[in-house]
């Protein structure tokens, strides 16, 4: 992908590239409409469904500052889960905030803060 950048972008890495440069590059990549030499070995379209699409969401969400998008409030070790049915919130778990119930949700996060 680096390359492919370099190459299509005066010498900018991917990572430099702005938003829409990098979603154009993409679906150039799905489409296998690339064709630098770097592609020699491995098809662009194959690198993005095999690669792209398979490695980046699980790179971004194994960071924990991305867990709070997906409502996942970090892993049970070293005290592991306590209630298991149900649906019932652990005790270190806070409820999800209402915006119409703010104050009785401050109230029942107390104890996360």
């Amino acid at each position: 992908m680096d390359e492919e950048a370099r190459e299509r972008h005066a010498g900018r890495g991917f990572a430099n590239l702005a938003d829409h440069e990098k979603d154009r590059l993409l679906r150039l990549m799905q489409r296998g409409e690339v064709s630098g030499g770097h592609w020699y070995r491995l098809d662009a379209r194959t690198f993005f469904k095999h690669r792209v699409i398979a490695d980046i969401p699980m790179l971004y969400y194994s960071h924990p500052k991305a867990w709070n998008e997906i409502g996942f409030v970090g892993p049970a070790s070293p005290r592991g889960y306590v209630r298991l049915d149900g649906d019932l919130l652990d005790p270190w778990e806070a409820i999800e905030a209402d915006p119409e119930q703010n104050h009785i949700v401050r109230q029942e996060n107390q104890h996360v803060f």
